[in-house]
């Protein structure tokens, strides 16, 4: 939820969607629901789906955590729109993150790694920055 409410507080509402696991991604005729996604506002408000997310964090758990590092990374990154793919650990201070790069606009073959209360995610395509003391703030010790 801290995710949701720091991308939510950086963002124009107007042009902008975030929410907690209630919105479906389309890849390719699959769908996959994030735990927290941001994607452009979109003119049909019964929809219940994108084919265009922005970013996409999941929080890794121990049933997830295969799926979440091998399989959904090429599935997200395969997205045009997509400008980050964020992982977050539910038991330490820390995310890896897929950011496409400003210049050739590919993702990294591998994640930025973002550890302790100093760090933050900068996701200079949005102008966001969101610290992990926030994120993390009275989850886990720093």
């Amino acid at each position: 939820a801290r995710f949701v409410r720091l991308l939510a507080s950086q963002l124009d509402e107007a042009i902008w969607t975030v929410l907690l696991g209630e919105f479906a991604v389309e890849i390719d005729g699959d769908i996959r629901i994030p735990d927290v996604l941001a994607f452009p506002t979109l003119e049909d408000g019964k929809a219940l789906s994108t084919a265009a997310p922005v970013v996409v964090i999941e929080v890794l758990s121990p049933s997830s955590l295969l799926t979440d590092l091998d399989q959904k990374p090429p599935r997200y990154m395969s997205l045009p729109s997509l400008e980050a793919y964020i992982l977050a650990s539910q038991d330490e201070m820390g995310c890896w993150v897929w950011r496409r790069s400003d210049d050739t606009r590919a993702f990294p073959g591998d994640p930025e790694t973002h550890v302790g209360a100093a760090a933050a995610i900068v996701l200079p395509a949005l102008g966001v920055r969101l610290p992990l003391a926030d994120v993390y703030r009275g989850i886990v010790e720093a």
